[in-house]
């Protein structure tokens, strides 16, 4: 975790005074060697933007997020948004493989993530007694995009939805 923070705040130093302000960074992948990380490493990068965007003075119209690793993102903006730098940043969900959920002991999540209890119901992050990182961020997210037409078909079904399949006809 330490050499992601490092090599982030490493990146986004020299991209700023090498006149790339406009640079987006991909917090969830710096660092990492062919993987992603663990719960911990996830939530705290994903938090690294609270603090990051302001600073560099970068306000994204959208953020796109990918999968699992980057669901926390328009959960943690809802959280954000007492403060106007955030109020109208729009975010979408893209789905690559629902399989991969995100899906975490419950406590786990809820501590690790320090937000309010209000997110952690059945119409939120909670997913059969667990929190599953990918359904907050389809839930908080104002679009939802997969990687095709026919894949968004497909995981409206019970049979491909992975439990999901309801939310995403919602959706």
């Amino acid at each position: 975790l330490e050499l992601a923070k490092d090599t982030l705040t490493r990146a986004r130093k020299t991209a700023v005074e090498q006149g790339f302000e406009h640079i987006v960074f991909c917090p969830e992948t710096m660092g990492k060697v062919n993987q992603l990380g663990n719960l911990t490493e996830v939530l705290e990068l994903c938090k690294l933007d609270d603090t990051f965007l302001p600073t560099i003075d970068f306000r994204p119209d959208v953020i796109n997020c990918n999968d699992w690793q980057t669901g926390p993102i328009p959960v943690f903006l809802d959280t954000f948004q007492d403060n106007p730098f955030y109020q109208g940043i729009k975010t979408v969900m893209t789905i690559h493989n629902l399989k991969f959920q995100g899906r975490w002991d419950f406590n786990k999540i809820k501590d690790a993530m320090g937000i309010s209890d209000y997110y952690f119901t059945s119409d939120k992050l909670e997913f059969y007694k667990d929190a599953n990182l990918l359904k907050g961020g389809m839930v908080y997210a104002n679009k939802v995009s997969t990687v095709s037409s026919t894949y968004a078909n497909e995981i409206t079904t019970e049979e491909y939805g992975e439990g999901l399949h309801n939310l995403l006809r919602a959706r």
